[in-house]
């Protein structure tokens, strides 16, 4: 099967309407165009699901729709994950994509579901475990840092 054809032109400033006149274009939710590209291939495929069963789809399809739901899925947690810091967040961003490439590998026939079902899962608890992780690293380099002052405060 073909994959949902997704324009990826500019976006319209009009829309004609059955009478011809023009009307505002909707407006995208982001202003990203790469979320909105995101947004738009998981929309074509969430239409083409509703019309066709999922055993219909190649392997290219189920990765450019693994690409919309992780894109879309980095979008949501991008305030949580930028409080990770650029070092954390990074490796936690690659053990995701790891993650999500492994269970495409492990299940090459997987509908689009439990596609999105999983990836969100699989960020859900590789962003929480880098959060503890890294509350836990910082809590200890605190206590750290006031047992060293308290200590250089009582030898002064």
């Amino acid at each position: 099967m073909a994959p949902p054809s997704v324009s990826s032109s500019a976006p319209r400033t009009t829309a004609t309407t059955a009478t011809n006149r023009t009307t505002p274009a909707p407006k995208s939710n982001s202003a990203d165009p790469t979320a909105a590209s995101q947004d738009a291939v998981f929309q074509a495929y969430q239409k083409m699901m509703e019309s066709s069963p999922s055993e219909s789809l190649t392997p290219e399809n189920r990765e450019q729709y693994t690409q919309a739901v992780v894109g879309q899925t980095k979008n949501a947690y991008a305030s949580f994950m930028g409080n990770l810091g650029e070092a954390t967040g990074k490796a936690t961003q690659e053990k995701i994509d790891k993650k999500v490439n492994e269970y495409l590998r492990d299940h090459p026939n997987a509908s689009l579901d439990d596609i999105k079902k999983n990836v969100k899962d699989i960020y859900s608890k590789e962003s929480s475990s880098a959060y503890i992780f890294k509350s836990i690293i910082d809590k200890s380099m605190n206590d750290i840092m006031a047992k060293a002052k308290a200590q250089a405060e009582q030898s002064w």
